[in-house]
């Protein structure tokens, strides 16, 4: 005869509350639409789509940054990097060593961050794994 364990329902009950927060952590909310542009915007529907920062970049799924060649004045620097494909970073060589100032996960995702730049000139790169060995990188401008 079998004994009971009164250990088995709390074990189902376990797997049950971890399945459940694993399926809220996934999500399943609506996507939401990017606001439509203004039609009074005087820089046009690309320009008012495109989020706000000192650089806006856009990591390609042919592993490019577009554009390659940016520019922006010293001192706090915001970057806005979004992905048509892929997870991709925007990481800058700095003398204290690498930082990434924005990172994404997916198409359609874009990241803000900030970092203090000094006048000169540095290269900005993807730090994920295989990329920049293909040719993601750049070049940012500082005056």
């Amino acid at each position: 005869m079998k004994r009971w364990n009164m250990l088995e329902p709390r074990r189902y009950l376990a797997i049950a509350l971890v399945a459940a927060l694993l399926l809220v952590a996934c999500g399943g909310g609506e996507p939401t639409e990017p606001e439509a542009a203004q039609p009074d915007s005087p820089a046009g529907d690309i320009q008012a789509e495109a989020p706000k920062a000192d650089i806006v970049v856009v990591g390609t799924a042919s592993l490019e940054f577009q554009p390659s060649e940016v520019e922006a004045e010293a001192g706090t620097v915001s970057v806005a990097l979004t992905s048509e494909g892929g997870p991709h970073t925007f990481t800058i060589e700095l003398e204290e060593g690498d930082e990434t100032v924005a990172q994404v996960f997916g198409p359609g995702e874009t990241d803000v961050g900030e970092t203090e730049v000094e006048a000169g000139t540095y290269t900005f790169f993807c730090a994920i794994p295989g990329h920049r060995e293909d040719g993601m990188e750049g070049t940012l401008t500082v005056s």
